[in-house]
């Protein structure tokens, strides 16, 4: 019995054996070893569209968005602007928007000049990505002229050194009740700013009023109208809207 077992057992391994192939049959000789893009390649148009859905397409609709949005920007930035006759910048503060185009109306009105919104101009910048480039790029450019800021943003501009030097252009004694000094890039404290209760802005975070700084870009196309800008400030006179003056209306 135990013969007739061993020779069946025989029998089998010499069926699997002859089933086997061996290591250099033409099959494994001649086997394709596929890329990625070659597997992509062979798929059928439905299943690369699948296949694209699921790896591929979240991720170019985000770079998409992204660029657009970019390109958008600076398209915008880089078109021909026409320089205003004085362009002024309220940066991350809130204001009164009547207040400010009174002053610049009476600024031109004292200068001698015709007023008009697109030639006396005031706009608003707040920490976003967007108004950062905006204001960036108006500073690089020369199209911005007067900054009016908190005291925070004043130091952290004043840092980078973009302000007027100002004792170049008034008499420094005759202002230093309004003039702020900051240090220039040689560590020299500078003459860069005027500081007076006529021009009101209000923080963002809590709405409550804050000193306003009023400074010169360096860059300025319009560098003496901006100082004259900042002198007539210290004289200029509006009736803010207080809560008395709210509830009488």
């Amino acid at each position: 019995m135990s013969e007739v077992n061993g020779e069946n057992r025989l029998g089998d391994a010499e069926e699997v054996k002859k089933g086997r192939l061996d290591a250099d049959a033409d099959i494994y000789q001649n086997r394709e070893t596929l890329t990625p893009t070659e597997n992509i390649k062979r798929l059928s148009k439905k299943d690369r569209w699948y296949y694209f859905k699921d790896y591929y397409l979240k991720a170019i609709i985000i770079v998409t968005c992204f660029l657009l949005v970019t390109i958008y920007v600076f398209y915008t930035l880089a078109k021909n602007k026409e320089d205003e006759e004085l362009f002024v910048g309220y940066v991350d503060c809130l204001y009164d928007t009547l207040a400010a185009d009174t002053i610049l109306e009476e600024f031109a009105e004292h200068i001698d000049m015709r007023y008009t919104n697109d030639d006396f101009a005031a706009d608003s910048f707040f920490s976003t990505w967007t108004d950062n480039q905006w204001l960036t790029d108006y500073v690089d450019r020369g199209q911005l002229d007067v900054l009016i800021l908190d005291e925070q943003m004043y130091k952290a501009y004043a840092a980078r050194n973009v302000f007027l030097d100002l004792s170049k252009y008034i008499n420094v004694e005759e202002y230093s009740d309004y003039i702020v000094y900051a240090p220039n890039y040689e560590g020299k404290d500078t003459p860069t700013a005027f500081q007076c209760d006529s021009i009101k802005i209000y923080s963002t975070q809590t709405g409550e009023e804050v000193p306003a700084y009023i400074a010169v870009l360096q860059k300025s196309s319009q560098i003496e109208r901006g100082v004259e800008y900042l002198k007539f400030a210290t004289t200029f006179e509006y009736e803010y809207e207080t809560e008395e003056t709210s509830e009488k209306k």
